[in-house]
């Protein structure tokens, strides 16, 4: 049988705000919670092998690897969520008390379950670096702490809006990673992100993306398609492929893009003007840029010395 990790959603979302818990603490705490599922009995006999079995199909074999398990226990049992009442070695005794979380009758769907096998290829795909486990917590934390849009008849959290850099900040990482990491959540079903292709006709801004729970994909997609039929007037595509309608596409987004903003100045209109006018500027440079760096790596080395010695 598959195993199957059921994930509180706010009690998830906390680790990625918690000074304590570093991504080994994060990373053994999904690897425990199969077997924190009843209060009836909260006891586990285990050890580091068998719990890095949970979310890896690797065994792992050296010390350094066994001690990034021991070290996620101890920051769980500093966070009060379980207690490690004996250990040998690698052999442990666990109180997994404080992961059980109680029924919450404000909110009766607090809960995601995910397949371990979603966890183990998301980790594969990002060569194994634990802090993609982070993301994912701090994923939660925004689900259940940010303004979102709610169905009141489940209580069911549909999305949220958040820039890449907020993530970023929060995670310890580069943008770039962020950005890396989401395609490799989104791919295994872990989250969903809704990503828009349109700008604020005023601003220049691109619109956030949506993110929310894979399961609610088709709902996400109805709310941003029906935001972006409603807002035709004040935005406009920031990327139209080629292919059959581009033209018509791009003609709307021109005229969206320099479209006169309600009572504006005829200052405010240059300065529109000129601040699109220079991105484009900064866009063609390092284009050419680009472009010289590529040719300057396609001279061959033999060249280049003769051209030298010429000289």
């Amino acid at each position: 049988t598959m195993t199957k990790i059921t994930l509180h959603h706010k009690t998830f979302g906390k680790l990625s705000q918690n000074e304590i818990i570093t991504k080994n603490g994060i990373y053994v705490y999904l690897c425990l919670k199969p077997f924190a599922v009843s209060s009836n009995w909260t006891y586990l006999y285990t050890d580091v092998v068998k719990l890095n079995s949970v979310l890896s199909d690797v065994d792992i074999n050296n010390k350094r690897q066994k001690d990034c398990i021991r070290t996620g226990l101890k920051e769980l049992e500093e966070a009060d969520l379980i207690k490690i009442i004996s250990n040998k070695n690698y052999d442990y005794k666990l109180d997994l008390e404080g992961m059980i979380e109680e029924y919450d009758k404000d909110n009766p769907n607090p809960y995601t379950v995910y397949e371990a096998d979603a966890f183990k290829q998301a980790l594969k795909d990002c060569g194994n670096n634990k802090i993609i486990l982070k993301q994912l917590s701090d994923f939660f934390y925004r689900l259940t702490h940010n303004e979102v849009s709610i169905d009141m008849d489940s209580m069911e959290m549909y999305y949220f809006n958040v820039e890449r850099e907020s993530i970023a900040e929060s995670c310890g990482i580069d943008v770039r990673s962020v950005d890396k990491y989401n395609d490799i959540l989104v791919k295994n079903k872990l989250i969903y992100i809704y990503k828009y292709n349109y700008k604020y006709s005023d601003s220049g801004k691109q619109l956030t993306n949506a993110y929310g729970k894979y399961k609610n994909k088709d709902v996400i997609d109805d709310y941003c398609n029906k935001y972006i039929d409603d807002n035709k007037d004040i935005i406009y595509p920031s990327y139209i492929p080629r292919g059959k309608g581009s033209k018509k596409l791009m003609e709307e987004a021109k005229k969206a893009q320099y479209a006169p903003v309600e009572e504006a100045t005829d200052e405010e209109l240059k300065e529109h003007d000129k601040r699109h006018k220079e991105l484009y500027a900064k866009r063609m440079a390092k284009k050419m840029e680009k472009e010289k760096t590529i040719v300057a790596e396609s001279v061959p080395m033999k060249e280049v010395e003769e051209v030298v010695q010429a000289d």
